[in-house]
């Protein structure tokens, strides 16, 4: 079974102004997976590179997202309809040790 290792941490924020928001490219590319810890209001995201809107993606909330390196660079997320209150995904990125 493979080890991986923590090489890399970032932190993507949607506001109630703001537009879709996606994780550092150069980032997940370096490495094999990334591990997001989200708080804070109800956001959509999508895996497929596509931009969610704030009525459409997949819903979610204060979770925890492991994604392989294709997802966290399709990753986008934004604030769910009527939301006020600010969504924060913390990531960590992980390289094979």
């Amino acid at each position: 079974m493979p080890t991986y290792i923590p090489f890399d941490y970032e932190e993507i924020t949607s506001t109630p102004a703001s537009a879709a928001q996606r994780l550092t490219q150069s980032k997940i590319e370096a490495g094999e997976a990334v591990v997001l810890r989200c708080a804070g209001g109800t956001a959509r995201y999508r895996l497929d590179g596509t931009n969610p809107t704030a009525a459409i993606g997949i819903p979610h909330g204060e979770e925890v997202l492991s994604l392989s390196k294709p997802e966290g660079i399709g990753f986008r997320v934004m604030l769910s309809s009527g939301e006020t209150a600010n969504h924060i995904c913390r990531a960590t990125y992980y390289r094979l040790a």
